[in-house]
């Protein structure tokens, strides 16, 4: 017959029955097909393996980093602890130095007081042995310089002085006179000691009384018979601590801060009014707070 057989539903059932055959056979082969998916799977399981290799050599390099850094702390905690240790032993010697020089400095200053008050005593004492050697001593001060001065000339114009004062006084009551030494241009103060403490104040208190008479002539150098007519001054002959508190007690009434300053028996008194006490002066500090009162 010239025409071809006709398919029968049994031939092609036989057909798919080789397809699947084949397949499965293929697949044992291990010859299956690629699918696109499993492309896609294939690279994100690369990716991942990748990514996951870096992360663990992140944390690999990391975790090194760390456990370095973490040996540096170590070691610099132990340097500082040994500096703290070093710090601490340098503290322990240094507070101990100090508590034994502020024992040094306590003890110091101890005995420096104790020297003070000595020296207070004997400056006091040396103040008061100088004061009694003076006590029967005057000061003539501003009195002119002559030539050929000599303890005779300077006694009889001392007589003279007092004459003219109306105080009888002869040379024997001058148990010695004499100049301060000094420049010769200068007219050094001529110092008098008397033989009793009450000539001297008899002459003192005289001396004043003839400036309160005589405002307009008062005591000079003719008053005692040279021929000049400086003015002179009769005083107490201070020690050098109560001329230097003289000093001071008068400028408090030149400050008109008081009204009187005087001396007596080598002692220095102020007064700020006639009804207001009499004030000892006893030392330049006290001169300093009454210009403040």
């Amino acid at each position: 017959m010239s025409c071809s057989p006709t398919k029968s539903g049994s031939d092609t059932n036989l057909l798919r029955h080789d397809d699947f055959a084949d397949k499965v056979t293929s697949r044992m082969r291990g010859d299956k097909r690629k699918r696109p998916d499993d492309d896609v799977t294939a690279i994100i399981s690369e990716e991942l393996r990748t990514f996951k290799s870096e992360i663990m050599t992140l944390l690999t390099t990391w975790r090194a980093e760390d456990e370095n850094k973490h040996i540096k702390w170590d070691q610099t905690l132990t340097e500082i602890k040994n500096t703290t240790r070093e710090l601490e032993k340098s503290m322990d010697f240094i507070t101990s130095q100090y508590e034994e020089m502020s024992l040094k400095i306590n003890g110091l200053e101890q005995k420096t007081i104790l020297q003070e008050e000595v020296i207070s005593s004997l400056k006091n004492e040396v103040e008061h042995l100088q004061r009694e050697s003076r006590k029967t001593c005057l000061e003539l001060r501003n009195v002119p310089a002559e030539a050929g001065e000599n303890k005779k000339t300077l006694s009889d114009s001392f007589v003279t002085l007092c004459k003219a004062m109306s105080v009888e006084t002869t040379p024997s009551e001058i148990k010695d006179i004499y100049r301060i030494p000094g420049k010769r241009e200068a007219n050094k103060p001529v110092i008098i000691e008397l033989a009793t403490k009450e000539k001297k104040i008899c002459v003192l208190k005289a001396a004043k009384e003839f400036n309160i008479q005589h405002r307009n002539a008062k005591l000079n150098a003719s008053h005692l018979g040279l021929k000049q007519n400086t003015p002179i001054y009769v005083s107490d002959h201070l020690t050098p601590l109560a001329n230097r508190l003289f000093f001071l007690a008068r400028d408090l009434v030149k400050s008109n801060i008081f009204k009187y300053c005087w001396s007596s028996n080598g002692k220095i008194f102020v007064k700020k009014t006639d009804d207001t006490p009499i004030i000892l002066i006893k030392s330049e500090s006290q001169v300093h707070q009454l210009k403040s009162v």
